[in-house]
């Protein structure tokens, strides 16, 4: 069952998600008839079936073994406190993906009492709680406690671990990304420039962090106009991405989503074409036909078609991922609400008013719905 495990752990992180859950289902089938499988020793691998659930976009299954798991551990003889904390970040990171965030910040708060009660001994999971406070009430639109919260998950990584350690470039990385959208890029890009200094002296180049971040660097890059710099940023990740993790992993679907978006910038439309739907291909393959992520890639297709004045071809794309964003999050999820926005624009362009009107009104009903009816958006 261990070896089971380490395989299952290694295929996760290779993004072979399909092979990875086939080794954690197989280690729990040998240890809950040696064990049961409500003993402490099958904890950590129904935390990594959550993990490959959350990956491959089943959150109503990744909370529900979550749930069942957080009894467990609140009931058992052996107190487990790494286990629930990690089973309470596991279930905020589910919760945001599904919009509830209230939800999770009442785990997240959770968490965190059981952190400080046990003092210098969970510092290092006190940041990650903190920053996904952040990430809550940013998205709730309660910006000022978002940023109080990011600076304070920065003084507990710097206190614990010293200001150049890799915890406190993530942070910086993180806040970097709130920052960004809320439409302040030369302070984002700081942020991000400042953790991609930190991560340099702890990871390689060719580092899957250091990736993630150069990807968010040349975002932003290319949301100022900076096609060139953040063109030869991506593509170099993308050649690395390809080289070590083959050109089937859904890494390589961020890379070419990121070429594609700047190409139809640029107004190469062919080629963001081109790019995208490779994209949408290894998404579709990897993760399946009703991930987010191939919504993601649906709508950026459509919009470089809309964008070409394809409206017909753009309309059937958003089409198709309103279905799969309702499909995974229900019909009162935010992505849904941009989804309609989108199909609302393409009516628009068409010339059809009034059933624009009719969906930006159900978005707007769903945002206010979800964030409140003060919320920015």
């Amino acid at each position: 069952a261990d070896i089971l495990t380490s395989f299952a752990q290694f295929n996760k992180i290779t993004g072979d998600f399909e092979r990875a859950m086939q080794g954690f289902d197989s280690a729990m089938d040998i240890m809950g008839k040696k064990v049961g499988r409500g003993h402490p020793r099958t904890f950590e691998i129904t935390l990594g079936q959550a993990e490959i659930n959350f990956q491959r976009g089943n959150y109503n299954s990744a909370v529900a073994s979550l749930l069942e798991l957080k009894e467990l551990v609140g009931n058992s003889v052996f107190k487990k406190k790494n286990i629930m904390i990690s089973v309470l970040i596991q279930l905020s990171n589910n919760y945001l993906m599904q919009a509830k965030y209230r939800k999770a910040i009442h785990v997240l708060v959770e968490a965190r009492k059981i952190v400080e009660a046990r003092g210098d001994n969970q510092k290092a999971y006190h940041g990650t709680i903190l920053q996904n406070l952040a990430l809550a009430n940013n998205d709730l639109g309660e910006h000022e406690i978002s940023k109080n919260l990011y600076a304070k998950a920065l003084a507990v990584e710097e206190e614990h671990h010293g200001p150049e350690h890799a915890n406190v470039g993530l942070v910086l990385a993180n806040f970097g990304l709130v920052v960004a959208e809320h439409g302040d890029r030369s302070k984002a890009l700081k942020l991000l420039q400042r953790a991609r200094h930190i991560f340099s002296g702890y990871f390689d180049e060719n580092h899957p962090k250091v990736l993630q971040l150069d990807n968010s660097i040349a975002s932003i890059l290319s949301e100022q106009g900076r096609y060139s710099e953040a063109l030869k940023i991506n593509q170099r990740t993308l050649m690395v991405r390809e080289n070590v993790l083959g050109k089937e992993h859904p890494d390589v679907a961020v890379s070419l989503n990121n070429i594609a978006s700047i190409y139809s910038r640029q107004g190469r439309y062919e080629e963001a074409l081109e790019l995208g739907n490779r994209s949408l291909m290894i998404r579709k393959k990897g993760l399946g036909e009703n991930h987010p992520h191939v919504a993601v890639s649906l709508n950026n297709i459509a919009s470089v078609y809309s964008d070409q004045g394809l409206y017909d071809e753009a309309l059937e794309l958003h089409k198709r991922s309103l279905v799969i964003r309702e499909k995974v999050w229900g019909p009162d999820h935010p992505d849904v609400a941009s989804s309609l926005n989108n199909i609302a624009s393409v009516y628009s362009d068409q010339g059809l008013y009034d059933e624009a009107l009719e969906l930006h009104k159900r978005s707007l009903v769903i945002r206010e719905k979800v964030w409140g009816p003060d919320h920015p958006d």
